[in-house]
């Protein structure tokens, strides 16, 4: 028998009215929303925009048109070069010199704004195309990496049991960790949150929203959970994601105790390697049987540095020597120390301090302040010294109710570390500074 057709469009109507409240816009900036029907629209108009063009840059301080330029670049099979907003003129002038950008996309309010830079030239279509992200530069000149659009999105493939869900933002959106989580969200139909600095605080923002979803840095989560009013009570998550710094227990822990999320995991990830490890079983550090059990990502130590080989690594840099040796192996210089049958983090061979010869790992130091009751988190750095050449530096910040008191904090550190290891020189902050990324930038 045949169904009445008035009858279908009658009961369709009355699936959308009653499912109302869990039709959510695909992406919100602010007081901004953009649903799919829109969004799909501003894709169409990008990609006559981009259409006679291969080799794109872009450099824009809205979301809303970067996730537009994205996802036009990648259907249409597009070279997409994603400058950071902030870059200056000068910055922007060597990459127009180095790179063979052919139009340059900015925007101009709520609209983009293209500039042709080769406007008697017509690119040919290519093979390939790629995205290239510019990394972080926390330790180090920025490079540009080269991504296959395949690649990057690969980790968005292992997010379906987080479908439909409303994600926060923490990243910058034009970072490899920021493309990541927009990859996750869109490609498995949930809404995903830009905070915009108004009078809207971020703790009214996340629980006006409900948010289900947030991956951050553990600077990120300390300083969300020190905001959290306490006449507003914590939001129980669906997924918690911790990365982008070392993670330590009391981090995986304050989380726990504070958002109670279904699940808790903590992530290796980098632009280079993409995202390599993933530990669901809210302890710090890594199984050892990761060494030998993963099937198409390879994990080794060598030199108490982790190495790894990844089908999911960017291709190439475009103005730096290949980290990849001969084999594959990409040489993160990430230092792990293994203990029993667990493989522990420790902090990045290039951030150690040199104290008249002697080096300080800031991790070590960081985990042990962090062990003083009143500090909520903390950051080391070199500070430079004529005797020594350097000296330990520490920004602290305290929690609510207590008072710096530094000659307390020297003595409770003592039994803790060796005495060249001891901040000289500690500083309350209310804040401490990160990179777009969201991880501690220690100044030299």
């Amino acid at each position: 028998m045949q169904k009445d057709s008035s009858i279908s469009a009658r009961y369709k109507i009355w699936q959308l009215y009653m499912n109302k409240d869990k039709i959510k816009p695909l992406f919100i900036y602010g007081d901004t929303s953009v649903d799919q029907e829109q969004f799909e629209d501003n894709v169409s108009l990008c990609k006559k925009l981009i259409a006679n063009h291969t080799h794109i840059l872009i450099k824009t301080d809205n979301p809303l048109l970067f996730n537009t330029a994205l996802i036009a670049s990648y259907q249409e099979g597009k070279h997409l070069y994603i400058c950071p907003s902030y870059y200056t003129q000068n910055e922007l002038e060597t990459i127009f010199n180095q790179l063979p950008i052919e139009l340059f996309l900015t925007s101009d309010g709520d609209a983009f704004k293209s500039i042709v830079l080769n406007p008697n030239v017509k690119s040919a279509p290519t093979s390939s195309s790629a995205v290239y992200i510019f990394t972080s530069g926390t330790t180090g000149s920025p490079k540009v990496t080269q991504q296959q659009w395949d690649r990057i999105q690969h980790s968005s493939l292992n997010s379906k049991k987080l479908a439909h869900m409303t994600w926060l933002m923490t990243y910058s959106f034009h970072t490899y960790a920021g493309i990541q989580v927009f990859f996750s969200c869109y490609n498995n139909g949930g809404t995903l949150l830009y905070y915009k600095n108004n009078s809207q605080t971020i703790v009214e923002f996340i629980s006006e929203h409900k948010v289900e979803v947030i991956s951050a840095t553990p600077t990120y989560w300390k300083m969300l959970i020190n905001r959290w009013s306490h006449t507003t009570p914590p939001i129980e998550l669906e997924q918690a994601t911790i990365g982008g710094e070392i993670v330590n227990q009391d981090v995986i822990d304050l989380i726990q105790q504070f958002f109670n999320p279904k699940r808790l995991t903590h992530i290796y990830a980098s632009t280079e390697a993409g995202t390599s490890i993933v530990v669901s079983d809210r302890l710090a550090g890594f199984p050892i049987e990761y060494l030998t059990k993963s099937k198409d990502i390879q994990l080794r130590v060598h030199d108490n540095k982790l190495e790894i080989k990844s089908p999911y690594a960017m291709t190439s840099y475009l103005n730096a020597p290949n980290p990849q040796n001969i084999e594959g192996w990409i040489q993160t210089g990430d230092l792990v120390e293994i203990h029993g049958n667990r493989i522990y983090f420790v902090g990045r061979e290039d951030e150690r301090i040199n104290v008249g010869g002697l080096k300080v790992n800031p991790i070590e130091v960081e985990k042990a302040l962090c062990q003083i009751e009143g500090i909520l988190d903390c950051c080391i750095y070199a500070k430079p010294n004529p005797i020594t050449g350097n000296i330990v530096a520490a920004d602290v910040i305290l929690k609510k109710g207590y008072q710096l008191d530094t000659n307390s904090i020297i003595n409770q550190l003592k039994p803790l570390l060796a005495d060249f290891k001891i901040p000289r020189s500690i500083k309350q902050v209310h804040k401490i500074e990160v990179s777009p990324n969201g991880k501690k930038i220690r100044h030299q």
